[in-house]
């Protein structure tokens, strides 16, 4: 439990400082919902958010009738939204997933089926083997691996805060930018060689055709 802890824990760091130099802007109001607002939210919050993504929509297929429905809930999630925005990384994973778990029945009367399926596919895509545990829960990662995810995951928060301290000196974050998102990638890599071989076949089922980063991440 305690490794399962502490990998959230330099997970959360890499990913929210991953979202940083992705957009870096102040909190947007309750009233606009601009793409910088949808980034925003599904950036610093999780994939609770990333369906309001218009290029999510778009993969999606959603139609006229169908965003104008997920525009409306959207705004009665933000006013608390961007209190939460505002919060540790902490506090900010228990409400991602409060809200995950609340949309499920919103969402079941807005997508179909197949636009369910392919949304928590785009989910996995953008928070990985180091995304919150309870959003991938039947890949049924053990202790033990998690154990082993420890090693690669410090060494990739390390380098993550070696390059939030470039930005701090005033090095360019788009130039910061396409280093901490290789570093995601390269994670990545290193915890799926300690999955099994059955594990490795179904992560692959379960993260579906793979999507262009920049559906998923804005400013890529």
């Amino acid at each position: 439990m305690k490794a399962k802890i502490l990998l959230a824990l330099a997970a959360s760091i890499l990913i929210a400082f991953v979202a940083k130099t992705i957009g870096q802007s102040a909190p947007p109001s309750a009233q606009d919902i601009t793409e910088e607002v949808r980034d925003k939210v599904a950036h610093n919050l999780g994939a609770s958010f990333l369906l309001f993504r218009t290029k999510v929509q778009g993969e999606l297929k959603v139609t006229p009738e169908q965003k104008e429905k997920l525009d409306q809930y959207l705004r009665t999630l933000l006013p608390e939204a961007l209190q939460v925005l505002q919060k540790s990384n902490g506090e900010r994973g228990k409400y991602n997933e409060k809200t995950h778990e609340e949309r499920a029945a919103v969402l079941k009367d807005i997508l179909n089926e197949g636009q369910r399926t392919r949304l928590h596919q785009l989910e996995l895509q953008k928070d990985l083997l180091f995304g919150p545990e309870w959003n991938m829960k039947e890949l049924q990662i053990t202790d033990g691996q998690h154990q082993q995810f420890m090693a690669p995951t410090q060494e990739t928060q390390q380098k993550t805060m070696a390059l939030m301290g470039e930005i701090k000196k005033g090095a360019n974050p788009n130039a910061i930018r396409p280093k901490a998102f290789q570093l995601r990638l390269d994670l990545e890599v290193k915890l799926e060689a300690l999955l099994t071989d059955a594990q490795k076949k179904q992560w692959k089922e379960m993260l579906g055709q793979p999507v262009d980063p920049g559906v998923i991440y804005g400013g890529l």
